[in-house]
Protein backbone atom coordinates (compact mmCIF):
# COMPACT_ATOMS: atom_id res chain seq x y z
CA UNK A 1 0.00 0.00 0.00
CA UNK A 2 1.22 3.27 -0.97
CA UNK A 3 0.72 6.53 1.57
CA UNK A 4 0.67 9.76 0.88
CA UNK A 5 1.04 12.44 3.36
CA UNK A 6 0.30 16.10 3.25
CA UNK A 7 0.11 19.28 5.27
CA UNK A 8 -3.45 20.22 6.03
CA UNK A 9 -3.41 24.23 5.04
CA UNK A 10 -5.09 26.57 7.52
CA UNK A 11 -8.08 27.69 6.03
CA UNK A 12 -10.71 30.31 7.15
CA UNK A 13 -13.62 27.81 6.25
CA UNK A 14 -13.04 24.60 8.25
CA UNK A 15 -15.14 21.40 8.46
CA UNK A 16 -16.59 20.99 11.46
CA UNK A 17 -14.10 18.31 13.91
CA UNK A 18 -11.23 19.86 11.75
CA UNK A 19 -7.92 19.14 13.36
CA UNK A 20 -4.86 21.07 12.32
CA UNK A 21 -1.68 18.30 11.74
CA UNK A 22 -0.76 15.74 9.48
CA UNK A 23 -3.13 13.99 7.41
CA UNK A 24 -2.71 10.33 5.77
CA UNK A 25 -4.36 9.05 2.52
CA UNK A 26 -4.23 5.51 1.40
CA UNK A 27 -3.62 4.72 -2.17
CA UNK A 28 -4.56 1.22 -3.20
CA UNK A 29 -3.27 -0.44 -6.27
CA UNK A 30 -6.26 -1.78 -8.59
CA UNK A 31 -3.59 -4.19 -10.41
CA UNK A 32 -4.80 -7.58 -10.41
CA UNK A 33 -1.96 -10.68 -9.73
CA UNK A 34 -2.84 -14.35 -10.79
CA UNK A 35 -0.43 -17.30 -10.10
CA UNK A 36 1.44 -18.58 -12.85
CA UNK A 37 -0.68 -21.90 -12.06
CA UNK A 38 -3.33 -19.93 -12.94
CA UNK A 39 -2.18 -18.86 -15.74
CA UNK A 40 -1.03 -22.03 -17.29
CA UNK A 41 -4.89 -23.52 -16.87
CA UNK A 42 -6.65 -20.25 -18.43
CA UNK A 43 -4.19 -20.79 -21.23
CA UNK A 44 -5.24 -24.39 -21.76
CA UNK A 45 -8.90 -23.84 -21.53
CA UNK A 46 -8.01 -20.79 -23.84
CA UNK A 47 -7.06 -23.14 -26.41
CA UNK A 48 -8.69 -26.50 -26.54
CA UNK A 49 -11.92 -25.35 -27.69
CA UNK A 50 -10.05 -23.24 -30.77
CA UNK A 51 -8.74 -24.49 -34.42
CA UNK A 52 -5.41 -23.86 -36.05
CA UNK A 53 -5.31 -23.00 -39.75
CA UNK A 54 -1.60 -23.97 -41.11
CA UNK A 55 -0.32 -23.94 -44.47
CA UNK A 56 3.13 -25.47 -45.41
CA UNK A 57 4.85 -23.11 -48.38
CA UNK A 58 6.69 -25.87 -49.42
CA UNK A 59 4.58 -28.83 -49.84
CA UNK A 60 1.54 -25.92 -51.15
CA UNK A 61 -0.63 -28.36 -48.50
CA UNK A 62 -3.25 -26.54 -45.75
CA UNK A 63 -3.99 -28.16 -42.94
CA UNK A 64 -7.11 -27.74 -40.41
CA UNK A 65 -6.06 -29.23 -36.82
CA UNK A 66 -6.83 -28.06 -32.98
CA UNK A 67 -5.00 -25.51 -31.70
CA UNK A 68 -4.08 -27.08 -28.60
CA UNK A 69 -2.37 -29.99 -30.63
CA UNK A 70 -0.35 -27.05 -32.74
CA UNK A 71 0.94 -25.31 -29.41
CA UNK A 72 2.04 -28.88 -27.85
CA UNK A 73 4.13 -29.57 -31.47
CA UNK A 74 5.57 -26.00 -30.85
CA UNK A 75 6.31 -26.97 -27.23
CA UNK A 76 8.51 -29.60 -28.77
CA UNK A 77 9.95 -28.02 -31.08
CA UNK A 78 10.89 -25.15 -28.90
CA UNK A 79 13.28 -27.79 -27.18
CA UNK A 80 14.99 -28.81 -30.42
CA UNK A 81 15.92 -25.79 -31.53
CA UNK A 82 17.62 -24.38 -28.03
CA UNK A 83 18.88 -27.98 -26.44
CA UNK A 84 22.43 -27.96 -26.19
CA UNK A 85 23.38 -31.43 -26.49
CA UNK A 86 21.68 -32.35 -30.52
CA UNK A 87 21.35 -35.95 -29.31
CA UNK A 88 19.15 -35.52 -25.92
CA UNK A 89 15.51 -37.04 -26.32
CA UNK A 90 12.58 -34.25 -25.83
CA UNK A 91 11.44 -34.74 -21.91
CA UNK A 92 7.68 -33.50 -23.69
CA UNK A 93 5.59 -36.19 -24.68
CA UNK A 94 3.30 -37.04 -27.68
CA UNK A 95 -0.29 -37.10 -27.54
CA UNK A 96 -1.94 -40.59 -27.58
CA UNK A 97 -3.39 -41.49 -30.33
CA UNK A 98 -6.99 -40.66 -30.69
CA UNK A 99 -10.25 -39.51 -32.76
CA UNK A 100 -10.17 -36.20 -30.59
CA UNK A 101 -6.29 -34.78 -30.70
CA UNK A 102 -7.66 -31.98 -28.87
CA UNK A 103 -8.66 -33.77 -26.05
CA UNK A 104 -5.55 -35.59 -26.52
CA UNK A 105 -3.22 -32.63 -26.28
CA UNK A 106 -4.89 -31.44 -23.50
CA UNK A 107 -4.34 -34.80 -21.03
CA UNK A 108 -0.31 -34.10 -21.65
CA UNK A 109 -0.75 -30.58 -20.56
CA UNK A 110 -2.48 -31.22 -17.60
CA UNK A 111 -0.30 -34.22 -16.68
CA UNK A 112 2.97 -33.35 -17.51
CA UNK A 113 2.69 -28.92 -16.82
CA UNK A 114 5.37 -29.49 -14.21
CA UNK A 115 7.64 -31.86 -16.46
CA UNK A 116 11.28 -30.11 -16.04
CA UNK A 117 12.54 -28.92 -19.80
CA UNK A 118 16.15 -29.09 -18.83
CA UNK A 119 19.29 -28.78 -21.20
CA UNK A 120 18.21 -25.65 -23.27
CA UNK A 121 20.04 -22.65 -24.38
CA UNK A 122 20.70 -19.77 -22.06
CA UNK A 123 20.65 -21.60 -19.04
CA UNK A 124 17.31 -22.37 -16.45
CA UNK A 125 15.37 -24.53 -16.30
CA UNK A 126 11.72 -24.06 -17.43
CA UNK A 127 8.56 -26.57 -17.20
CA UNK A 128 6.56 -27.47 -19.65
CA UNK A 129 3.81 -24.76 -18.44
CA UNK A 130 6.07 -21.93 -18.36
CA UNK A 131 7.05 -22.69 -22.35
CA UNK A 132 3.67 -22.77 -23.45
CA UNK A 133 2.83 -19.38 -21.87
CA UNK A 134 6.06 -18.11 -23.67
CA UNK A 135 4.26 -19.88 -26.89
CA UNK A 136 1.06 -17.91 -25.67
CA UNK A 137 2.49 -14.44 -25.31
CA UNK A 138 4.02 -14.75 -28.37
CA UNK A 139 1.15 -16.41 -30.68
CA UNK A 140 -1.24 -13.33 -28.84
CA UNK A 141 0.50 -10.41 -30.43
CA UNK A 142 0.41 -12.20 -33.74
CA UNK A 143 -3.34 -12.93 -33.74
CA UNK A 144 -3.95 -9.01 -32.49
CA UNK A 145 -2.74 -7.93 -36.17
CA UNK A 146 -4.18 -10.57 -37.84
CA UNK A 147 -5.83 -10.28 -41.54
CA UNK A 148 -8.63 -11.89 -43.23
CA UNK A 149 -7.83 -13.46 -46.62
CA UNK A 150 -8.18 -11.13 -49.81
CA UNK A 151 -9.17 -12.72 -52.57
CA UNK A 152 -6.62 -16.20 -53.39
CA UNK A 153 -3.88 -14.38 -50.77
CA UNK A 154 -3.69 -16.05 -46.71
CA UNK A 155 -1.84 -13.63 -44.65
CA UNK A 156 0.02 -15.10 -41.52
CA UNK A 157 2.78 -15.33 -38.98
CA UNK A 158 5.92 -17.94 -40.05
CA UNK A 159 5.21 -20.51 -37.48
CA UNK A 160 9.70 -20.61 -36.51
CA UNK A 161 8.90 -16.95 -35.61
CA UNK A 162 7.12 -17.67 -32.41
CA UNK A 163 10.37 -19.80 -31.20
CA UNK A 164 12.91 -17.52 -32.60
CA UNK A 165 13.47 -13.87 -32.93
CA UNK A 166 11.72 -13.14 -36.06
CA UNK A 167 14.02 -10.74 -39.43
CA UNK A 168 13.17 -7.57 -40.19
CA UNK A 169 9.93 -6.42 -41.67
CA UNK A 170 6.40 -7.42 -40.95
CA UNK A 171 5.24 -10.41 -38.93
CA UNK A 172 2.65 -11.15 -41.22
CA UNK A 173 3.54 -13.34 -44.08
CA UNK A 174 1.25 -13.83 -47.36
CA UNK A 175 0.87 -16.73 -49.56
CA UNK A 176 -0.90 -16.79 -53.02
CA UNK A 177 -2.65 -19.92 -52.91
CA UNK A 178 -4.41 -19.55 -56.67
CA UNK A 179 -7.61 -20.13 -57.56
CA UNK A 180 -7.69 -24.30 -56.22
CA UNK A 181 -7.27 -22.92 -52.58
CA UNK A 182 -10.13 -20.40 -52.35
CA UNK A 183 -12.29 -23.34 -52.06
CA UNK A 184 -11.46 -23.23 -48.19
CA UNK A 185 -10.97 -19.95 -47.84
CA UNK A 186 -14.21 -19.28 -45.55
CA UNK A 187 -12.36 -21.82 -43.14
CA UNK A 188 -9.18 -19.55 -42.64
CA UNK A 189 -11.47 -16.73 -41.81
CA UNK A 190 -13.33 -18.90 -39.21
CA UNK A 191 -9.77 -20.78 -37.69
CA UNK A 192 -8.86 -18.96 -34.19
CA UNK A 193 -5.31 -19.26 -35.43
CA UNK A 194 -3.59 -19.05 -38.68
CA UNK A 195 -0.18 -20.50 -39.26
CA UNK A 196 2.63 -20.65 -41.74
CA UNK A 197 4.97 -23.34 -41.63
CA UNK A 198 7.72 -25.22 -44.36
CA UNK A 199 8.37 -28.60 -44.14
CA UNK A 200 5.58 -30.08 -41.86
CA UNK A 201 4.79 -33.12 -42.82
CA UNK A 202 1.95 -34.75 -42.15
CA UNK A 203 0.06 -33.28 -39.48
CA UNK A 204 -2.65 -35.66 -39.48
CA UNK A 205 -1.95 -39.55 -40.19
CA UNK A 206 -5.14 -42.11 -40.44
CA UNK A 207 -5.33 -43.94 -37.35
CA UNK A 208 -5.19 -47.76 -39.29
CA UNK A 209 -1.92 -47.25 -41.30
CA UNK A 210 0.18 -50.21 -41.27
CA UNK A 211 3.77 -49.65 -41.62
CA UNK A 212 5.92 -51.38 -44.27
CA UNK A 213 2.96 -51.41 -46.72
CA UNK A 214 1.92 -48.04 -46.94
CA UNK A 215 -1.02 -47.34 -49.22
CA UNK A 216 -1.26 -44.55 -52.14
CA UNK A 217 -4.90 -43.59 -50.80
CA UNK A 218 -3.13 -42.66 -47.42
CA UNK A 219 -0.51 -40.26 -48.92
CA UNK A 220 -2.00 -36.54 -49.55
CA UNK A 221 -0.94 -34.81 -52.78
CA UNK A 222 1.65 -31.72 -52.35
CA UNK A 223 1.19 -28.93 -55.15
CA UNK A 224 -2.71 -28.58 -55.50
CA UNK A 225 -3.31 -26.30 -52.60
CA UNK A 226 -5.58 -28.81 -50.82
CA UNK A 227 -6.75 -28.91 -47.19
CA UNK A 228 -6.89 -31.89 -44.81
CA UNK A 229 -8.66 -31.38 -41.90
CA UNK A 230 -9.35 -32.98 -38.51
CA UNK A 231 -12.95 -34.09 -38.24
CA UNK A 232 -13.27 -32.14 -34.76
CA UNK A 233 -12.12 -28.66 -36.49
CA UNK A 234 -14.88 -29.18 -38.75
CA UNK A 235 -17.59 -30.07 -36.66
CA UNK A 236 -15.84 -26.91 -34.49
CA UNK A 237 -16.25 -24.37 -36.71
CA UNK A 238 -19.80 -25.72 -38.57
CA UNK A 239 -21.48 -25.66 -35.32
CA UNK A 240 -19.81 -22.94 -33.02
CA UNK A 241 -19.74 -20.30 -36.19
CA UNK A 242 -22.67 -21.38 -38.85
CA UNK A 243 -25.13 -23.35 -36.13
CA UNK A 244 -24.42 -26.51 -38.56
CA UNK A 245 -23.26 -30.34 -38.58
CA UNK A 246 -20.98 -31.91 -40.69
CA UNK A 247 -23.12 -34.82 -40.41
CA UNK A 248 -25.35 -33.09 -43.05
CA UNK A 249 -22.50 -34.10 -45.61
CA UNK A 250 -24.31 -37.57 -45.26
CA UNK A 251 -27.12 -36.46 -47.42
CA UNK A 252 -25.14 -34.77 -50.11
CA UNK A 253 -24.77 -31.17 -49.30
CA UNK A 254 -23.82 -28.57 -46.15
CA UNK A 255 -24.47 -25.21 -46.46
CA UNK A 256 -22.40 -23.11 -44.00
CA UNK A 257 -21.96 -18.99 -44.22
CA UNK A 258 -23.21 -16.76 -46.95
CA UNK A 259 -23.25 -18.22 -50.95
CA UNK A 260 -20.97 -21.20 -49.41
CA UNK A 261 -22.40 -24.61 -50.04
CA UNK A 262 -19.89 -27.81 -48.91
CA UNK A 263 -20.87 -30.56 -52.14
CA UNK A 264 -19.38 -34.14 -51.13
CA UNK A 265 -20.11 -36.23 -54.74
CA UNK A 266 -19.35 -39.86 -52.84
CA UNK A 267 -18.74 -40.71 -49.69
CA UNK A 268 -14.56 -40.55 -48.66
CA UNK A 269 -14.43 -42.30 -45.26
CA UNK A 270 -14.76 -46.23 -46.81
CA UNK A 271 -11.87 -48.64 -46.58
CA UNK A 272 -9.46 -49.04 -49.76
CA UNK A 273 -9.05 -52.35 -50.44
CA UNK A 274 -5.83 -52.09 -52.06
CA UNK A 275 -2.09 -51.57 -51.25
CA UNK A 276 0.78 -49.93 -53.30
CA UNK A 277 2.38 -52.30 -55.46
CA UNK A 278 6.20 -53.09 -54.64
CA UNK A 279 8.62 -54.32 -56.76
Amino acid sequence: MLVCYYKAREIALRPENYKAGWHATGFYSTKQSFPRAQQYQQAILDFVDQVAFLYDVEAKLAWLVPSISLLLHLCQVYFHTKKLDQAAPCPIPFAKVSANGSKAAEEVFRVHGETVVAGMKGGGEPRLGEILLRLQWSLDGRVQKRQNPKGSTVFGPEMMDMIQRPGAGSCLKFEDVTDEGKAWMRFVQEADIVVFCRGLGNAIEPQDMKSGSPCSCHQVPNDRHLLVAHNWCLEKIMTTRFGKSIKNLQRGSCVFGDNYVWKMDNWPFNMCDHTLSTS
